[in-house]
């Protein structure tokens, strides 16, 4: 099948889809006892879970815990990733069963039910979560950041201040720009975030975009209108 590629046009995107389907319904295989399930109806944290029950790791929260397939959350986080190399490396196995986690247990399903294959999609009300999880967990997935940022940049949902913040947070570099570039004058710029930046709110990085616009709006003398 992969010889088929080949006769694709030379273009990213048309072998990129190739890859994408042919890869797809292998995972969806049958045959494949490692594959997670895709959702065939609202969403169940049981269908995070692997059909082989000692593929899956139990996750242990303050008050609950969510049995989830090792496979996904290794595909997905560098973090348990590393945590599942170095119990291998002090044990001889990687069949880790159990971790303590210290995240909220309803943010982190909530997480996890965007990340997972045909999953939610990013609203206003998660993705604030999904970028504390995805940051924390250091999910490899760059489309879920990316798609984050993006319907952040689209919200109305945020006030510019709140959107700076989270830009900050999760390094989100065209959300910051984004929200920079929509302050119009030196007064505005000002008023909305002299006491963040009298208190240290900000990293150093966006200290210094701030002040990088705000000079931008002194030298067009847009100072007040």
């Amino acid at each position: 099948m992969l010889s088929f590629a080949s006769s694709l046009p030379n273009t990213f995107f048309v072998r990129m889809l190739y890859l994408l389907l042919l890869f797809g319904f292998v995972a969806a295989a049958p045959g494949n006892k490692n594959s997670v399930p895709a959702p065939s109806g609202p969403f169940n944290v049981s269908q995070l879970a692997a059909p082989n029950e000692g593929d899956n790791i139990l996750l242990n929260f303050k008050d609950k815990s969510l049995k989830v397939s090792r496979q996904l959350l290794s595909d997905y986080s560098t973090s348990f990733a590393d945590s599942l190399a170095e119990h291998k490396k002090s044990t001889g196995s990687d069949k880790m069963e159990s971790m303590k986690v210290d995240d909220d247990y309803d943010e982190f399903v909530t997480a996890l039910q965007v990340l997972f294959p045909g999953g939610t999609a990013i609203t206003d009300e998660n993705v604030a979560t999904i970028l504390k999880i995805a940051g924390k967990w250091k999910i490899k997935k760059m489309m879920y950041l990316y798609l984050a940022e993006n319907h952040l940049t689209n919200s109305n949902a945020f006030t510019t201040q709140q959107k700076l913040h989270l830009a900050d947070d999760h390094r989100l570099p065209t959300l910051l720009e984004h929200c920079l570039q929509s302050y119009s004058t030196v007064l505005e710029l000002t008023d909305a975030l002299s006491e963040d930046l009298r208190i240290n709110a900000f990293s150093p990085v966006a200290t210094a975009a701030i002040m990088h616009r705000k000079m931008e709006l002194v030298k067009d003398k847009r100072l007040w209108e």
